[in-house]
């Protein structure tokens, strides 16, 4: 045998003894080369094991790292022993041979030998198949890994991509492995984007390839098991990946709020569309005299009380490892349960965390106020409702919107919506401009429109009706007076509210802001000669405007509508004489 041969050759002119010394420890560089001719002995007689059971794999592979050692009656493996740090029992060498099979075979599949084989492969620079069998190393499987972790990595950038764009991910149907292949169905976000990516990634089109068809053979089959198929495109796989996203994200915001050693909350709820009541929490902090603000959990409420947001917000806090000890503010809106003295949010919290200061979302309360600003007086209802009305008037007919779209093409009118604070004031200054300054809007082409719409015989007389209607309220000189009323305050108001909404607020310049708004809304609180001299200006400039129409027969009004006078009679002991306001102007001013 090889040994023999050695010897014979005077490879090494070792005795027997001592080769057994010499090589069944970590060999040097010096005889690095003498170690590998030596390695593996595999003597079948006189051992104490069964030769065929401890030399052959059960697929009749041969463990040629297995060595044994006559001299101490030990089995060692030649290639831990030469790259291993020793920590090995098979390199200190294995003397008990109660269940050696087993032993020798949980050897070989540890993650100690494969990466000392990777070594010694890597050593010899061999890769063909003859030694990949001759050292036990699986190559196929090492690829396959590779190459899910390839399929894997693809998936969780498309994921984070659709969660990026804000898109849903699944489709109602359609979602089978087996119906990939039909390019006519549906199959949501995730598997669409999928698909389009393995047509241009070979890697993502051969896992496509194996796994559409392994369904389909396991859908005709007519089993309802999945069989175990691994197609890390399932509903299942996307919400791993989201919840080990949302983890991930979670322990970054920690560790930037142990960074920023202190913070503050804010909190605001909102139904759904599911008419679930959902509470927002977002946590603020400076870190590198950088402002962040994070959202940090959409939590379902169960009550309004006061102490029920505080065991909400508290849990929050703790399962993501936040102190809240460090909480120094907290800002919500104005409710009740929120402001309350004894029992409201702010109370509670203080009494489980530091001092801290309370602070209104004073984006909210001003928009609030906004909004009463708007719905109080008869004139402002009127006025939004007019604008409201003719932007759904021109939206419900595509007949009508043909005719807004050959006065202006590119340019549209704003519905108001219920929750979009901004939009009152969008929708006002589109149609009447800003303040003391016409230019630009969409007044003349917003009449003019309406007029055509009234004078076309080949619309419905309901909607001929209507425009009549939208257009008669438009032209009241009280309608233009009372755009330039709010104009006027959302030309003061909007910017702060906006600047109140943004991202990342200076808290002083908003302090600044909010003083310097109050002050300017002081200021202009009885100025109503300013209103009336930019009303008088809009008037002059819509009709220079209508001038330059053809067929047009629209007169705005220039001035109030008279206030006819009211006679009462008096008792016998009335004595006093009433002075009622006849002038319509003034009348406009007091009311």
């Amino acid at each position: 045998d090889l040994h023999h041969d050695l010897i014979a050759n005077k490879c090494i002119s070792d005795t027997v003894e001592e080769l057994n010394v010499k090589y069944f420890k970590k060999p040097d560089n010096h005889n690095i080369t003498q170690y590998w001719i030596f390695h593996p002995q595999q003597p079948e007689t006189n051992v104490p094991f069964t030769a065929s059971k401890t030399y052959f794999r059960r697929d009749g592979g041969r463990r040629m790292w297995v060595s044994y050692n006559h001299k101490n009656s030990s089995l060692y493996c030649c290639i831990c022993l030469a790259y291993g740090d020793g920590s090995s029992t098979f390199t200190v060498g294995v003397m008990k041979w109660t269940h050696i099979y087993l032993r020798i075979e949980e050897h070989e599949s540890s993650l100690t030998h494969k990466q000392n084989v990777d070594a010694h492969i890597m050593m010899k620079n061999c890769s063909s198949v003859d030694s990949l069998i001759k050292y036990g190393l699986s190559s196929i499987r090492k690829k396959e890994i590779e190459n899910n972790r390839q399929i894997f990595l693809r998936v969780i950038e498309i994921i984070k991509l659709i969660g990026k764009r804000g898109l849903s991910y699944r489709s109602t149907k359609f979602e089978a492995a087996y119906t990939l292949n039909d390019s006519n169905l549906d199959h949501g976000n995730f598997l669409e984007m999928v698909l389009l990516v393995s047509k241009f990634d070979p890697i993502l089109q051969g896992h496509l390839d194996i796994v559409i068809k392994k369904s389909a053979s396991i859908h005709n089959s007519g089993s309802k098991q999945g069989g175990g198929l691994i197609t890390f495109l399932s509903k299942t796989t996307i919400n791993y990946i989201i919840d080990a996203i949302s983890q991930l994200i979670k322990s970054a915001i920690t560790k930037e709020t142990e960074k920023a050693l202190i913070y503050s909350v804010q909190l605001d709820t909102t139904q759904d569309i599911t008419v679930v009541d959902q509470c927002s929490i977002i946590i603020r902090y400076v870190v590198d005299t950088k402002i962040h603000e994070r959202l940090i959990g959409m939590v379902k409420c169960t009550s309004s009380k006061g102490i029920d947001f505080i065991n909400l917000l508290l849990n929050t806090l703790i399962q993501m490892g936040i102190n809240p000890k460090n909480c120094v503010g907290n800002s919500t809106d104005g409710a009740a349960n929120m402001q309350g003295v004894y029992n409201g949010f702010s109370k509670k919290l203080n009494a489980n965390t530091l001092t801290q200061t309370h602070i209104w979302c004073y984006a909210h309360v001003l928009n609030l106020v906004i909004c009463d600003v708007t719905n109080k007086i008869l004139q402002g209802l009127s006025l939004f409702g007019l604008l409201n009305g003719c932007a759904v008037f021109l939206k419900e007919s595509y007949s009508r919107m043909d005719i807004w779209r050959s006065k202006c093409s590119k340019k549209k009118i704003c519905t108001i919506g219920e929750t979009r604070w901004w939009s009152k004031d969008s929708a006002l200054t589109k149609v009447f401009g800003y303040f003391n300054n016409p230019d630009y809007c969409l007044f003349v082409e917003l009449i003019t429109s309406l007029e055509e719409i009234r004078e076309n015989t080949n619309i419905k007389p309901e909607a001929r009706l209507k425009a009549n209607g939208f257009m008669e309220g438009l032209c009241k000189y009280e309608t233009i007076l009372t755009s330039q009323i709010y104009l006027r305050i959302f030309n003061k108001t909007t910017p702060l509210s906006k600047y109140l909404q943004g991202y990342g607020v200076n808290l002083v310049s908003a302090h600044q802001m909010v003083t310097q708004t109050l002050n300017d809304l002081k200021k202009i609180d009885r100025d109503f000669l300013s209103v009336k001299q930019a009303a008088d200006k809009f008037l002059t400039w819509a009709n220079n405007k209508l001038e330059k129409v053809e067929n047009t027969s629209i007169q705005i009004q220039d001035s109030l509508k008279p206030i006819r006078p009211r006679k009462k009679s008096k008792q016998f002991t009335y004595e006093s004489n009433d002075d009622p306001i006849n002038d319509p102007l003034h009348s406009y001013t007091i009311n």
